[in-house]
């Protein structure tokens, strides 16, 4: 008698099989996208920080909107107000940047000095000292040129201001229209609606902290590195709010720069208490200030957002890792409403969402409570 060996098969080996499947091509597929945003990082990062700020300055367009403001001159007045700020900051870096050509000597001398006093200390015979009288006069220019990225450069500087400012004029513009647009889109769904406006108010929340804490970091920074006598003082201080924006580590970079160069100036003395400075105005930022400000945080694991700067950083560049926090909240807002339930973006979040009957939530929306919340399926 002749035994069928489909019958043989197991239907879980089958299931298993096929789910392993699934997980090769849909791991497949994240591999091309990420390099896809790797090869397109400049044009990713010029439209992700475009809609970011178009969705922090929305409610002030709304609210100049309600006091009569024509919409053209609300839109005109921010544009002109944020792209000033801008061309401010550029302008900030880039002479701070060239006047590194007239304290170049000085610093030659003092590398000089420390390499001497190093090799003097540990009895090295042939000390690591260059002759830096042989750098060239317009070597801070080169510097500029060949190692900020290419935006630094001239031609590709004015590029990128005029796509970034035809960007944040379109967005602006838009602002007005993009709730029918989205209520359109979703057809109304109450639930897709809701996750919508929790993003828009955990981005605005986000800058707006990090804006107003990093100021006041930042202006602490300062007030140190020019009572010690530190150069660039407004350059550190620039540093400092931006790297304000990258959790846990973004001050340990704003730091290295001008403990690096109070070295070169003074000594290791003064680069240590730059060090101390800046930690300890950080942690009390961090850990007494903010929590009393803001309360509770965006609920997102620590673990993830240390990774997702490395991650952000190696697809997009600095302003991957910059804007880490709102593309990991963009990954987590796409995966609840692909799913729909908290059950994989539960492994991103700090606090995880309360199990009903065994099973992660579905995602509802905010409904009176006379009516049933309406989950989207899983």
């Amino acid at each position: 008698m002749t035994v069928s060996t489909a019958n043989l098969t197991p239907r879980g080996v089958v299931a298993g099989g096929t789910r392993l499947g699934y997980m090769f091509v849909a791991l497949g597929g994240l591999v091309l996208f990420c390099y896809g945003l790797y090869l397109t990082a400049w044009l990713v990062n010029t439209l992700v920080m475009t809609l970011m700020l178009a969705l922090v300055v929305s409610p002030i367009l709304f609210n100049l909107k309600r006091r009569g403001w024509p919409e053209w001159a609300a839109v005109l007045g921010a544009f002109v107000v944020v792209f000033g700020i801008t061309l401010a900051f550029v302008a900030l870096a880039l002479v701070s940047l060239s006047r590194f050509d007239d304290n170049l000597p000085f610093y030659q001398q003092r590398v000089t000095e420390i390499a001497n006093n190093v090799a003097e200390r540990f009895g090295l015979t042939n000390p690591p000292v260059y002759d830096l009288s042989a750098v060239p006069a317009d070597f801070a220019q080169r510097m500029v040129q060949y190692l900020v990225p290419l935006a630094f450069s001239i031609a590709g500087l004015l590029a990128s201001l005029v796509l970034y400012m035809f960007l944040l004029l379109y967005a602006f513009g838009e602002v007005f229209v993009m709730p029918a647009r989205l209520q359109h889109l979703t057809r109304g769904d109450p639930v897709v609606l809701d996750l919508l406006r929790r993003f828009g108010d955990d981005m605005r929340s986000f800058f707006k902290m990090n804006a107003f804490i990093g100021a006041i970091a930042a202006i602490l920074d300062v007030i140190v590195l020019a009572f010690m006598g530190v150069d660039f003082v407004l350059l550190w201080g620039l540093l400092a709010f931006l790297m304000s924006f990258i959790p846990n580590i973004g001050f340990i970079i704003s730091m290295v720069a001008p403990a690096i160069l109070a070295l070169i100036q003074f000594g290791p003395w003064e680069a240590l208490m730059v060090i101390v400075a800046y930690c300890i105005i950080n942690v009390l930022i961090d850990y007494v200030l903010r929590p009393r400000l803001i309360g509770r945080d965006l609920n997102q694991s620590q673990i993830v957002a240390f990774l997702a700067v490395m991650l952000w950083g190696a697809l997009l560049g600095p302003t991957g890792a910059l804007l880490s926090v709102p593309l990991t909240l963009i990954a987590k807002l796409l995966l609840e409403v692909a799913t729909g339930t908290t059950q994989y973006s539960a492994l991103i979040v700090e606090e995880i969402p309360t199990e009903t009957n065994g099973a992660m939530p579905m995602i509802v929306a905010d409904t009176p409570a006379t009516e049933k919340p309406t989950p989207i399926r899983s």
